[in-house]
């Protein structure tokens, strides 16, 4: 059963079809833990975000919808973590008990700790948010130079001739 779900090894299809027709029909459901201490894969990625007064905003729940709908469509889970931002040692916990294939890190700071911490472990993991020196970082973010060009530039070819900020 295990080569029919992995992928590991070929098997024929009509074997696969009957172990996972056999499946549906017991209604079994893998163990993601125990396929994750054979394999050393576990299947989830981790999106770490900071824990506000105010909670999430509406730009922060479009990252976490767009980051769990693509951990879908890549065959993940994910787990989101609300952390404190200054926790260095549960965020070493997490990396240090395998418990994730990978790290989401949001709201990263200009001069951010967590990222030596990460970068020490070897998990890999991409930040949402640009640090000063990136170099050698995988990361996304919103490029508001870029933005405020274009709003000024559509400002202009609508006539305006005066605007405030």
């Amino acid at each position: 059963m295990s080569y029919a779900l992995s992928g590991v090894r070929p098997i024929a299809p009509e074997t696969r079809e009957r172990i996972l027709k056999a499946m549906s029909d017991l209604g079994y459901t893998p163990n993601l833990l125990a396929q994750g201490l054979a394999g050393k894969r576990t299947g989830i990625v981790s999106l770490i975000f900071p824990v506000g007064e105010q909670g999430m905003n509406t730009t922060e729940f479009e990252y976490v919808q767009g980051a769990a709908e693509q951990a879908r469509a890549d065959g993940y889970h994910l787990l989101l973590w609300p952390m404190d931002p200054d926790d260095l040692g549960e965020m070493q916990r997490i990396v240090a008990q395998g418990l994730v294939d990978g790290i989401l890190l949001m709201e990263v700071r200009s001069f951010d700790e967590r990222i030596p911490v990460l970068l020490e472990t070897g998990v890999p993991f991409v930040t949402i948010g640009r640090p000063t020196d990136a170099d050698g970082l995988t990361f996304v973010d919103a490029d508001f130079e870029a933005m405020g060009e274009l709003a000024v530039s559509h400002l202009v070819s609508l006539g305006t001739r005066r605007s405030a900020l």
